[in-house]
């Protein structure tokens, strides 16, 4: 290879002595040429790019000043594209992020979870504040006449699922509004209510068939701190044994004071042989019914807490509702773990009222 950085391409030979004739410029290395050096191989044929006669240029020549308004035309030209990109990006990713949250379910936006880093449980009782907003987006209070009553769960822009015994002697939906974000007060969003169903078999002051759906008479629009749960297909199976979250705003002792902020707790599913035993629940769980707690006792829901989620993730961390907060003997009692509605066993009563 042969360094050629101030010889004269054989193309440019003549310009070059008509130049020198004109100008009485005896130099050879007068002109430069970009991109440099030049490679020869022994054939002489050249290796990279040919270069354009136009661009090279005496090395003593200044630009002039049509070449300068014409360079900072083109950076500027170049700059608004790059912004006017940047922001089609950002509004594009955006977009896809809020068509997410529309087509997929149970996302949040933190996916850990508070109270399963504990070693020890402290309660909704024995639980933890999680009063980050969007931690358990799909979380609503139900408020009567403006008081929180229960807790319930969104399962569409209009839908939410609670519990059956919430609306005993308050059925009328116009006293009803529901709240969403980590705090009571103020809540980050607030719906009125159009339409309460009951489930046709539930039958005060029994505990079967504990459910009922609440209508919106507005739709709520997802975002990152507001939108719905997965809910599971009818044939679906939760292992026993394994993690699930309660979250809301129930007291934190028995009969105790009601939290402005969002509590959860982490608690295990109990098979229901198990909750079943006479020294537990002696018999009084039936198909529709689910337990999650401890046996030992000290995690519970407690009062306030009714008709909130009971949620677990999948291997894909999208939360699916398990049960419904429904009943049980006082709260975090030994061998009285909390009681819910099984929800996989209504599965097809929701999707009869709501087409969900």
């Amino acid at each position: 290879m042969v360094d050629c950085k101030h010889a004269i391409h054989p193309a440019y030979q003549e310009e070059h002595q008509a130049h020198k004739q004109n100008t009485g410029d005896t130099s050879t290395i007068g002109y430069k040429y970009e991109p440099e050096p030049f490679a020869f191989r022994r054939d002489n044929s050249w290796l990279g790019v040919v270069l354009d006669p136009k661009i090279w240029r005496r090395k003593e020549q200044k630009p002039s000043s049509m070449t300068v308004l014409l360079f900072c035309f083109q950076s500027t030209v170049l700059l608004l594209l790059l912004l006017t990109m940047s922001v089609l990006l950002l509004r594009t990713s955006r977009a896809l992020g809020l068509s997410a949250l529309q087509r997929f379910c149970g996302l949040r936006q933190n996916r850990s979870v508070k109270s399963m880093a504990k070693s020890t449980s402290l309660r909704i009782v024995g639980g933890l504040s999680s009063a980050e907003t969007g931690d358990w987006p799909w979380q609503a209070s139900l408020q009567y006449n403006n008081i929180h009553r229960c807790g319930a769960t969104l399962i569409s822009n209009t839908w939410l699922v609670s519990a059956a015994h919430c609306f005993r002697d308050m059925k009328h939906p116009q006293k009803w509004t529901a709240t969403f974000g980590a705090l009571l007060k103020p809540p980050s969003l607030k719906r009125s209510v159009k339409t309460i169903i009951i489930h046709e078999e539930y039958r005060y002051p029994e505990h079967d068939y504990d459910i009922a759906l609440v209508q919106l008479s507005q739709r709520v629009e997802f975002t990152s701190s507001i939108h719905r749960v997965c809910l599971p297909e009818p044939s679906q199976t939760f292992p026993y044994n394994i993690h699930a979250v309660i979250t809301g705003w129930g007291a934190l002792t028995n009969d105790g004071p009601t939290p402005n902020a969002l509590q959860e707790a982490t608690v295990k599913l109990i098979d229901s042989n198990t909750c079943n035993r006479e020294e537990v629940y002696d018999g009084d769980i039936t198909p529709r019914m689910l337990c999650a707690g401890y046996l030992e006792g000290g995690v519970d829901a407690c009062q306030g807490d009714s008709g909130g989620p009971l949620v677990t993730p999948d291997a894909r961390l999208m939360w699916y509702l398990v049960g419904i907060v429904s009943w049980g003997d006082e709260c975090a009692k030994p061998n009285k773990p909390g009681v819910y509605t099984r929800v996989t066993y209504f599965r097809d009563w929701i999707t009869s009222k709501t087409d969900i």
